[in-house]
């Protein structure tokens, strides 16, 4: 059986190794010139405190090994999903069964819609070696957006010795993973390494001046420089290539919970995969899909049955440097209760309760028992 495989991010690879084990043969695609890396590793690799081996999932030999035909530089330029062919540089090929795990993309606001060296989301490898190659000890950094991604790339950026500005639109920071008591132990955490946040305003135009850096005018009419730009606003999905394939397409490509999209031996993982309008943006959910794809692919290229999965939990673990927030679950809820177990200026540990259920967990600037809690998830606490 041959198999085709459009992106090489964490649900690719992932279903890459699967098939590869069962048999298949494995064509990979990727519009990238390097290895596949573990994107939430790239901001770490960004601010020169881990090497490119560091955030590299395998080497070559890992792929020759499984006999993976990994194509690098190679992105895929048109498929016809009803005759399960893929079009790119190599020409074009037909396959018993086809993967899209292309991911998603970053969410670019509208004034920094025309691009810029410097401005920019650290979303793939090309940003963070600008990142690398720009910024040093006491230049100043500017972040727009105060989700998980946000806050790393602060706290990352202070580590580096950066001025570093934090802007977030709402009133604190990761509101859709913590609870206020945790966001403001993560603003006070941050704070103390010198981090400037910016709360409940945003960016409205940036202009370059004349000695190289940027001129940032606020909401409010107040006006900042930086000398480069971090944009983490969100995540959006790209769905020219599989709609002009044929496929059926809402915000990304629609599939069941076989992972299975509107046309046979298609399949979607990944952050490109939609199902119910449920948007899952998270690596650990992502590998999970893209081993469902593949056994379903090869599944439904010998016509047998095929299997559901089981969506995961989009867990946030972030540990560096004595700086650490844990989440899993809902943010806030009605009819959810916190149980708080430790609460001070620099750490909030609590538990998300319901109808005696525990359904969440927080954890800022301590991570201590978190495991243990995350175990119990769905169980009644005793």
């Amino acid at each position: 059986m041959k198999l085709g495989i459009i992106g090489a991010g964490h649900a690719g690879v992932k279903a890459a190794e699967t098939a590869a084990a069962h048999g298949a043969e494995v064509h990979l695609y990727s519009a990238e010139k390097v290895l596949p890396y573990y994107r939430p590793k790239l901001v770490g690799y960004a601010f020169a405190q881990s090497s490119l081996e560091d955030i590299t999932m395998h080497d070559l030999a890992w792929y020759a090994s499984r006999k993976i035909d990994l194509r690098l530089d190679t992105p895929v330029t048109a498929c016809d999903s009803a005759a399960r062919t893929l079009t790119s540089g190599r020409g074009t090929e037909s396959y018993d069964a086809i993967i899209f795990s292309i991911g998603s993309g970053p969410a670019i606001p509208p004034f920094a819609h025309s691009a810029r060296k410097h401005i920019h989301p650290l979303w793939h490898i090309e940003h963070a070696e600008d990142i690398r190659g720009t910024l040093a000890p006491g230049r100043k950094l500017v972040v727009i957006g105060g989700g998980i991604l946000g806050v790393e790339v602060a706290h990352r950026g202070a580590l580096a010795g950066l001025d570093v500005v934090l802007v977030e639109r709402l009133e604190h920071l990761m509101l859709s993973n913590l609870c206020t008591d945790a966001s403001e132990v993560v603003e006070n955490l941050l704070r103390s390494m010198g981090v400037k946040i910016l709360l409940g305003t945003t960016v409205s135009s940036i202009a370059r001046q004349n000695a190289g850096d940027f001129q940032l005018i606020m909401e409010s009419g107040d006006v900042m420089t930086a000398d480069a730009v971090v944009l983490a606003v969100g995540a959006r999905r790209d769905v020219t290539l599989p709609k002009s394939s044929g496929l059926v397409c809402g915000k990304g490509i629609r599939v069941d919970m076989k992972m299975q999209a509107s046309a046979p031996s298609v399949f979607a993982c990944g952050d490109i995969a939609e199902w119910d309008h449920v948007d899952i943006f998270c690596a650990l959910e992502a590998v999970l899909q893209g081993k469902v794809a593949a056994v379903n692919a090869l599944s439904a290229a010998q016509g047998t049955a095929l299997s559901a999965h089981q969506p995961s939990d989009s867990p946030i673990f972030y540990s560096h440097a004595g700086f650490a927030v844990n989440s899993i679950g809902p943010a806030c809820a009605n009819g959810i209760h916190t149980v708080i177990l430790e609460h001070s200026v620099e750490i909030f540990r609590g538990l998300l309760v319901k109808d005696g259920v525990l359904v969440g967990i927080q954890m800022a600037g301590s991570a201590a028992d978190f495991r243990k809690y995350e175990k119990q998830l769905g169980q009644k606490l005793s």
